[in-house]
Formats: C-alpha cells, sequence, structure tokens
C-alpha cells in the first residue's frame, strides 16, 4: 500500500466518495432505464391496440365495400328492368 505518496485517510476518504458518487449516477441510471422500459412497455401495448383496431377497420370497411358494390349492382339491374317494363306496357 505504500505506492501511494498520499496520507491513507486521505485516499481512504477519496476512495469512499468516488464509490458514493459511482453509486449514485448508477442507482440515477437503474432509474432512467427502468423509466424507459416502463414507457416502451406502453408504447407497445398502444400500438397493438391501434394496430388491432386498425385490422378490425380495414376488414369492415372491405365488407362494406363489397356490400356497396352488390347493391349497386342490384340497383343497376333494377332500373334494367324497370325501363324494359316501362319500354313494353304489354
Amino acid at each position: 500500500m505504500q505506492d501511494y505518496k498520499t496520507p491513507l485517510a486521505r485516499l481512504a476518504r477519496s476512495f469512499k466518495n468516488g464509490r458514493a458518487q459511482w453509486k449514485m449516477r448508477a442507482l440515477a441510471l437503474q432509474g432512467k432505464l427502468r423509466k424507459q422500459k416502463v414507457t416502451l412497455r406502453d408504447t407497445e401495448a398502444s400500438r397493438n391496440r391501434w394496430k388491432q383496431k386498425a385490422t378490425t377497420l380495414k376488414a369492415e370497411n372491405a365488407r362494406l365495400s363489397r356490400e356497396l358494390k352488390s347493391a349497386q349492382t342490384a340497383k343497376k339491374k333494377l332500373n334494367q328492368s324497370s325501363k324494359r317494363l316501362s319500354a313494353n306496357p304489354a
């Protein structure tokens, strides 16, 4: 331990202070990491909810588009039948 010219009491105090500062930094970083993990978890959950909602709405949109197309086809047929009947008043 004689490698240092500084008195041992001063070295001990310096090492103790350094360890205390290291612990404070480590605790702060752990808190920051924990907060970021929570944020990530919440963001992923939100993204999954929105993704599910978008998928559901996309499927509903496709179903409604098919219904609309079917209704338009039926309307067109009815209009053609109506025109034929009014053209042939037999």
